[in-house]
């Protein structure tokens, strides 16, 4: 560029790199500011300039680009989009930005302007102290601290270059009182942190497995470098691996509630070693051995854990995560991690999750609240979707489908030891409350000869079924269990009550709840313990409608063998009226089955869709 002084006198001031002067003529080679000499003697003026880069490209870059793609235009990825994105006060925000000059190099510092709004009564209006709202702002970094007295307030802020206004973004959030993260490093110690009650996740995070995580000690050398698979951590004082844990974002507290924001992004944990050995195995007092196909890995590790003999809440919302198994017909591939598990006391809150592609995506196993599940999608898993060890949960509007097993399993592993007056063990019972909706989108097909079957040694269980049951169900109700798909005959596998395992338990007796709600209508589920003891000789199993109790689905079976060997003038009023009004007043498309047939050791409840033939 050049400066018009006609015959004055120029010169730079000083001895820079920033630009060269050639005959008026200035030639910049990088930004900064210099100073301009002009005239002569007591006549010479200065003038300062300062070299820009000139930007070619101003735009978001992952965490906020990734939820605004989301919401404007949306996948199936989530449940709810109309989601507001949260940052926290406890940190600083770094918006990241994508900003390139003219010569397509990129620009990490830039000096900018700040324009901030704040919502009051739905109108946005400008704020004309932004120090009330930000604090220590630095003007030439995307990196903002906002005060405590922005909690709770909905804010639009537009961040552009200075002195080239058109190159802006702008950005919408409510602000709250938690920290900011944005990479694998960050989120371990902020989840940790018991002091951090509140996080929000502004990028996606691909989950990185370190020595911490994995075993380095055991007296089987081909352990070492797999995931550390036990319920918290080592306890083994002198080995290397003490106070270790697998599990990957792990917060055992004495206190404090935990609340995660995920924003819509993403933690990606697929590239997570499998898991080799039984938790419970110890490792270091015996030659543990790497479990091969056929055995079924019993997995405590997981993305997330949340544990602690306190009654703290856990909360997660509007958040991707991903393991690193799948359902599969190799008992190899339990080994992978669980993705949320939970023990407290207190209550847990799922909002607008999607989980996929591990052991279970929810494993609970707090005993007294109950827990809460709203939109949630999760599939794909190599057990369950959700698996409640003793805990109670109250889910709806969500899409469960492609588990290897049951799509929801409620184990009851001490139903003999109930005390109504023991405080710690209020319910033993595992409770469910789901709702129609969820229900009825279940889509777990399986042939009953996958990994999960096979690991449990019950892969004779729904050939099984074909052969004892099935029959009986085409016959009594016009209905089937089974439905013909390319690989075989598949039955969609929704709920199982159950021991802690039903062929090998210590529990011979598990029962448990299930509440199905369609809007004030309530149908609800419970087999006693021990009410397969009470079938008659040679039966082991009981199937009905779950909109029918069993008192009813016992005067239907009678009514309906009547009609099919003496035809219907030997029936009585109410065995015809019965048979006439079922299809009208019993509409479930849900079969219930209490069993207890070989090789089953204990009582199981499973709950399968039933369809016309």
């Amino acid at each position: 560029f050049m400066f018009q002084f006609g015959e004055i006198t120029t010169a730079i001031k000083g001895d820079t790199n920033i630009v060269d002067l050639t005959d008026n003529t200035f030639k910049p080679n990088m930004i900064g500011e210099f100073t301009v000499l002009f005239g002569d003697g007591d006549e010479t003026k200065e003038l300062v300039v300062k070299v820009i880069d000139q930007i070619s490209s101003f735009g978001f870059e992952g965490g906020y680009s990734l939820y605004r793609d989301e919401i404007t235009s949306p996948t199936n990825k989530f449940m709810n989009h109309n989601i507001e994105y949260e940052i926290g006060y406890g940190d600083y925000f770094n918006l990241p930005l994508y900003i390139e000059n003219f010569n397509y190099k990129s620009i990490s510092e830039f000096e900018m302007a700040i324009n901030l709004q704040i919502l009051i009564d739905g109108v946005y209006t400008d704020v004309s102290d932004i120090n009330i709202y930000l604090e220590n702002q630095v003007y030439n970094e995307a990196s903002f601290k906002f005060t405590p007295e922005a909690e709770g307030n909905k804010f639009k802020m537009k961040v552009s270059a200075l002195y080239q206004p058109s190159q802006n973004v702008s950005l919408e959030f409510v602000v709250n009182n938690g920290v900011n993260v944005n990479n694998h490093e960050e989120l371990s110690l902020a989840y940790q942190d018991i002091g951090v009650s509140k996080i929000n996740i502004h990028n996606q995070i691909d989950v990185i497995v370190d020595e911490r995580h994995l075993y380095e000690g055991a007296l089987n050398s081909s352990l070492n470098g797999s995931l550390i698979n036990e319920y918290t951590r080592v306890d083994n004082p002198g080995n290397i691996d003490h106070n270790k844990t697998g599990h990957i974002y792990f917060r055992d507290a004495s206190y404090g509630d935990i609340t995660i924001i995920g924003n819509l992004q993403t933690i990606d944990g697929g590239d997570l070693p499998l898991i080799k050995k039984h938790s419970g195995d110890n490792a270091y007092t015996k030659n543990d051995i790497i479990l091969g196909e056929g055995t079924h890995i019993n997995v405590q590790t997981s993305i997330f854990r949340f544990t602690g003999e306190h009654d703290a809440s856990f909360s997660m919302k509007n958040l991707e995560i991903i393991g690193n198994t799948y359902r599969s017909d190799s008992t190899l591939d339990s080994g992978g991690v669980h993705l949320v598990y939970v023990t407290t006391k207190g209550e847990a809150y799922f909002n607008n999750l999607n989980l996929s592609q591990a052991v279970f995506g929810l494993f609970l196993t707090s005993n007294t609240p109950i827990n809460y599940a709203e939109n949630l999608i999760i599939f794909e898993t190599y057990n369950s979707a959700i698996n409640l060890w003793g805990a109670n949960l109250d889910i709806r509007n969500s899409l469960l489908s492609n588990s290897g097993g049951p799509t929801i399993q409620l184990i009851d592993d001490e139903s003999d030891a109930y005390d109504p007056l023991d405080k710690d063990n209020l319910n033993n019972d595992p409770f469910l409350f789901v709702d129609q909706f969820t229900i009825d989108n279940i889509q777990n097909r399986v042939t009953g000869q996958g990994g999960w079957f096979k690991g449990f040694g019950m892969d004779g269980i729904v050939p099984g079924l074909k052969a004892g049951i099935n029959q009986k169900v085409i016959e009594l109700f016009g209905k089937t269990l089974y439905k013909m798909e390319v690989g075989g005959e598949v039955v969609n596998f929704k709920l199982m009550i159950q021991s802690d395992n039903p062929v090998t338990g210590s529990n011979p007796t598990p029962q448990g709840h299930v509440f199905i709600t369609d809007g004030e209508a309530i149908t609800h589920s419970h087999y006693p313990a021990g009410f397969t003891d009470l079938l008659p000789p040679g039966e082991d199993a009981f199937i009905n409608p779950l909109d029918m109790d069993f008192q009813s689905t016992l005067d239907y079976i009678e009514a309906a063998i009547i009609m099919a060997t003496y035809g219907p003038e030997a029936l009585n009023q109410d065995q015809s009226t019965l048979l006439q009004t079922y299809n009208t007043l019993h509409s479930s498309n849900i079969a219930e089955i209490v069993m207890k047939m070989p090789p089953l050791t204990s009582q199981v409840t499973i709950f399968l869709e039933w369809m016309t033939p």
